[in-house]
């Protein structure tokens, strides 16, 4: 199976035609650009890394987030960041909602969108149930897991390294990412988020909302070696203690965000269901309609490859 993260691609599609993409510009010459790079990005992704990893399948964000509901400053900052930048964010989301309808209709790629469910849910749902589920192999004891490719940058997808099948793909780096441990995990529950406006564990719930607070007061070294060390002791977050209330509401606070193993089992029982009941179109024929209908001419001359 190859996971791949779709904003992170429809950001990265519009972000390298960045000047088409700029407030006023021309929307039909957007949708376009879009069309074609995206379609080309899934088809190299599916060429280079398909024989060894199998189907395509898109995770995508649904517009409310379960995170939100238990911490409201979750992300609260990219939408006043993106508001105030000349790029036109609207459009390009807009565009995404468009080209995931379309293509869910004439593509062999499942979408999967699960309400209050992120694109790293997915990801992580996916990957953990292929361990016990679509085994491959078959033989005495049932098959074993299929190998899992994630295609995504972002570094909390390392907590899912710790399965044997499972593979990440960095589109920024053009590499695989490296084997995460335990420690790292815990560390950046300690450290935080930044990019999702989540504090490090000395810090109030809304630090990065509040735009009179200084700098957040630093995890120091000694702390993180009271971490580790329990964390050896005991191997479990659960045991941790930082001989602080504080630090210890709040390292709960960072887990419930950063840890795949909190995400709500209705939001995992969703996922797992949309996946299962979502069937891709297999008739070649609605693809080539889809690439005249939309004058796609260099597509058109990879259908094979699809």
């Amino acid at each position: 199976m190859i996971i791949i993260d779709y904003s992170q691609l429809i950001i990265a599609g519009a972000l390298s035609f960045k000047s088409d993409f700029d407030k006023g510009k021309s929307a039909n010459k957007q949708i376009d650009i879009m069309r074609h790079t995206i379609i080309s990005t899934i088809l190299a992704d599916k060429v280079r890394f398909g024989k060894e990893y199998g189907d395509v399948v898109l995770a995508v964000d649904d517009r409310n987030y379960w995170r939100r509901e238990i911490f409201p400053h979750y992300k609260a900052n990219r939408k006043k960041h993106r508001e105030s930048s000349n790029t036109d964010w609207t459009a390009i989301f807009e565009i995404g909602k468009q080209l995931r309808a379309e293509l869910s209709e004439v593509m062999p790629w499942k979408f999967v969108v699960a309400a209050g469910a992120e694109a790293d849910d997915v990801i992580a749902v996916l990957t953990k149930y292929t361990q016990t589920n679509d085994l491959v192999g078959g033989g005495l004891y049932g098959g074993e897991p299929q190998r899992v490719l994630i295609k995504s940058s972002d570094g909390d997808f390392g907590q899912l390294h710790k399965f044997d099948n499972v593979r990440q793909w960095s589109p920024l780096t053009k590499k695989y990412v490296a084997k995460y441990s335990k420690t790292d995990l815990l560390e950046k529950i300690m450290t935080g988020d930044t990019g999702d406006g989540v504090p490090n564990i000395k810090s109030a719930d809304d630090f990065f909302v509040n735009e009179d607070t200084a700098r957040q007061r630093s995890i120091t070294a000694k702390l993180k070696e009271q971490a580790f060390t329990q964390l050896s002791k005991f191997n479990a977050f659960e045991f941790i203690d930082f001989g602080d209330s504080t630090m210890n509401r709040n390292f709960d606070r960072n887990r419930s965000l950063i840890d795949f193993d909190y995400i709500p089992k209705n939001i995992s029982d969703s996922i797992v269901e949309t996946y299962i009941n979502t069937k891709p179109n297999t008739t070649k024929g609605k693809i080539f309609d889809y690439f005249v209908q939309n004058r796609c001419k260099l597509l058109l001359e990879r259908i094979q490859e699809i």
